[in-house]
């Protein structure tokens, strides 16, 4: 008796850990898109930037 209610709550509890890590791990990945599109952001603004310099 006792062992199986210990069972379930365990179960439960790595349950919610699991989902607790894919949060983390997709929080991750978000903030890597983030940076990345940053980068890219600036680097455009650079290319237009020398563009508008070289035509004058």
């Amino acid at each position: 008796m006792y062992g199986g209610l210990f069972m379930k709550r365990t179960d439960k509890y790595r349950e919610e850990y699991e989902r607790e890590q894919e949060r983390e791990r997709q929080s991750r990945n978000n903030y890597d898109i983030n940076e990345e599109n940053k980068r890219r952001f600036y680097e455009h603004q650079q290319r237009m930037y020398e563009e508008q310099k070289n035509k004058k």
